[in-house]
C-alpha cells in the first residue's frame, strides 16, 4: 500500500481530471464509431489530450464561444439556396440551434432555423423561392455572440464568361493557412470555386481536418458559392481508385484499392 502522503498526492492530481470530466455532463449523442475515428471532435471531446506528435495537431478545438461557428458554404440552384453552416464541438449544455438571417432594407431578418448534428457539427439549411437576380447578405449566427456573415451573390448568368477557380489535394504537410491561395484566388475574383477533393488528409480525424480545411479557405466561399466533393483521402482510404479493386495487402490500402470486404465497400 502507498504511504498516506503519496496517497493524497495522487488524489489531489485526479481531482482536476475528474472535475473536467464532469465539468460539462455527458455527450447528448455518443458517437457509434467503433475504431476511435473522428476522436477529436465525438463524445467527451474536451477531455482528449493534444496529440504528442505537433504534425499530428491539427487545429484547437476549444475555442472562444463567440467563434463556434466556423465557416459556412452554399449554392443557389433553381431558386433555392442550400447552405451548409459548419461549427466547432459544442459542449452539452450549448443550444444546437443555428439562425440564418439576411440584410433586408438595411436591417437583418431572420427566415430559418436549423438544429446541428452532433456528429460532424454542421446544420443544413435549405431556402426555397430564393432572390438568385440580386446580391443577399446574410449571417448565420449561433447563441448570443457566435456569428459567420458573407454574401450570397446573384446569378451571373447574363455574364459572357463565367469564372470558375478550382482546387484539390489540400496537403496536411504543411497546418498553416493559406494565405497566398485566398489572396490570389480573390484578387481572380471567380464566380464560384469547386474543392475537387482531397480537402483531408487526416485519415482518421476527419471533422476536425474538414474544420481545418475551412478555416484556410473560408475567405474565399464566404461571398461566392462553393462546391466541394470528396476524393479518396477525404474518407479516409488512401488509394480508392487504385489497381483494378483488387484487395490491398496493406491496412492503410495504399498498395492497391480496397482493404475491406467487397460487399461493404
Amino acid at each position: 500500500m502507498l504511504p498516506m502522503t503519496k496517497r493524497i498526492l495522487l488524489l489531489a492530481g485526479l481531482a482536476p481530471m475528474l472535475a473536467c470530466s464532469q465539468e460539462h455532463g455527458e455527450p447528448p449523442v455518443k458517437a457509434p464509431f467503433a475504431k476511435g475515428e473522428d476522436s477529436l471532435c465525438v463524445n467527451d471531446w474536451w477531455n482528449r489530450p493534444a496529440p504528442a506528435r505537433p504534425r499530428d495537431r491539427i487545429l484547437d478545438l476549444k475555442v472562444p464561444r463567440d467563434q463556434v461557428l466556423a465557416f459556412g458554404l452554399y449554392t443557389v440552384m433553381d431558386g433555392k439556396l442550400k447552405l451548409s453552416a459548419q461549427l466547432y464541438p459544442l459542449y452539452p449544455e450549448e443550444t444546437r440551434t443555428v439562425r440564418l438571417e439576411i440584410e433586408k432594407a438595411g436591417e437583418w431578418q431572420e427566415i430559418a432555423r436549423e438544429e446541428v448534428n452532433d456528429l460532424g457539427w454542421s446544420a443544413l439549411f435549405e431556402v426555397a423561392d430564393w432572390p438568385a437576380d440580386r446580391d443577399v447578405r446574410y449571417r448565420l449566427r449561433h447563441g448570443e455572440r457566435a456569428m459567420f456573415e458573407g454574401l450570397v451573390r446573384r446569378d451571373p448568368k447574363d455574364k459572357n464568361e463565367i469564372v470558375l477557380a478550382a482546387l484539390s489535394c489540400n496537403s496536411n504537410q504543411d497546418r498553416g493557412m493559406r494565405e497566398n491561395y485566398v489572396r490570389n484566388i480573390n484578387h481572380q475574383d471567380p464566380d464560384l470555386v469547386f474543392f475537387a477533393g482531397d480537402q483531408s488528409y487526416d485519415h482518421k480525424e476527419h471533422t476536425a481536418a474538414w474544420l481545418k480545411f475551412g478555416l484556410q479557405f473560408r475567405e474565399v466561399f464566404r461571398n461566392r458559392p462553393c462546391i466541394s466533393i470528396p476524393d479518396d483521402h477525404d474518407i479516409g482510404q488512401g488509394n480508392l481508385w487504385g489497381e483494378g479493386g483488387k484487395r490491398a495487402e496493406l491496412a492503410s490500402g495504399t498498395d492497391r484499392s480496397s482493404n475491406c470486404p467487397a460487399a461493404r465497400c
